[in-house]
């Protein structure tokens, strides 16, 4: 069952596009709360919430915050609901919640002309992707194989605060970007025609899972980006998910889930990039197009304009191989680019 919490809110800590976090008396003890504002409304300081604390009493490191469910001032005046050709997200849900959906800007036969996207499996690879194909138009669609709810990102608006996305999509259940889409496919025919995109980037959000599983990781994900780019027109792209620094041995050197995604799930030929000297590791990759690129310049963009950045609580020092192949897609996303 749902774990719920009764509380008082103390104080607004913080707050970005979206999203708001928020410290809640309850049960005696101060808790650290997350309050979506487009499902509940902005929440102030004294009102009477209900959470939902299943994670943190689990000890889930994915998905470890308690969220707002209910509060004594919502009030859906004034909250306008698009009617005519609404999307439905979190579709049978308690929350399910109307979108507009953003096909309805797009030309019929469209396809994306040749545009380099970028597959990600892990939500902070975007961030070294987007510094790698710094010089072009980048756009960032964000899937539903991970956390729903764009604004859970920290990263999504630094990136757009840097100037290094130029607008975000949310793809099938996922919400919260700038145009809503019902399906990864049209998300990247969104990026390209209604955002402009040169390059595109397609990551989970946050949060993603994996079991031990060959087979049980949601960063298969990845998989259904490289297709559809296949399919409309454009150049997938793999971001190969590699470590120095993970003490899982599956996950040592190149990730078991890239060996698994690239050599028995995509059926369409990718073109994956390695950092100078690296290549060697893709060798069992053969079956691609492998190409080797210089990263210096975008691995000190990527440290100056993100001191802080990380990737499962490493930064980019302490896991240099993870971040440098993700560096090396973005770079050879730029160079792919028209």
């Amino acid at each position: 069952m749902i774990r719920f919490a009764r509380g008082i809110v103390r104080q607004v800590l913080s707050e970005r596009p979206g999203a708001q976090e928020i410290e809640v008396l309850a049960d005696g003890l101060g808790r650290q709360v997350i309050n979506y504002i487009d499902l509940m409304g902005r929440v102030e300081s004294g009102e009477e919430v209900v959470l939902n604390t299943t994670a943190v009493e689990l000890d889930l490191g994915t998905g470890g915050y308690d969220f707002v469910v209910w509060r004594s001032g919502a009030s859906s005046q004034g909250d306008s609901m698009p009617h005519e050709e609404a999307l439905v997200k979190m579709r049978y849900s308690p929350f399910q919640k109307a979108f507009r959906a953003g096909e309805l800007e797009l030309p019929e036969d469209a396809n994306i002309e040749g545009v380099p996207v970028v597959a990600c499996e892990l939500h902070s690879q975007a961030a070294a992707v987007a510094a790698g194909a710094l010089s072009k138009r980048t756009a960032w669609v964000i899937n539903d194989s991970a956390a729903l709810p764009a604004c859970i990102s920290r990263l999504m608006p630094q990136l757009r605060s840097l100037g290094w996305v130029c607008g975000t999509v949310t793809s099938g259940q996922a919400f919260g970007g700038d145009y809503e889409a019902a399906s990864l496919h049209s998300a990247l025919l969104i990026a390209k025609h209604l955002l402009g995109a040169e390059v595109v980037i397609v990551s989970p959000g946050p949060g993603s899972a994996g079991t031990g599983h060959k087979w049980g990781f949601s960063g298969l994900s990845q998989v259904e980006a490289l297709h559809a780019a296949h399919a409309l027109g454009g150049r997938p792209i793999a971001c190969i998910r590699a470590s120095e620094a993970d003490q899982r041995p599956r996950h040592q050197g190149v990730s078991h889930h890239s060996r698994t995604i690239l050599q028995q799930a995509v059926f369409v030929q990718c073109a994956i990039a390695a950092p100078e000297g690296k290549a060697a590791m893709l060798a069992e990759f053969d079956r691609h197009e492998i190409a080797e690129v210089e990263i210096e310049p975008a691995l000190q963009l990527l440290r100056k304009s993100l001191p802080n950045l990380a990737s499962m609580g490493r930064t980019v020092d302490q896991d240099r191989l993870f971040f440098d192949f993700a560096l090396a897609a973005g770079v050879l996303a730029q160079k792919a680019a028209f």
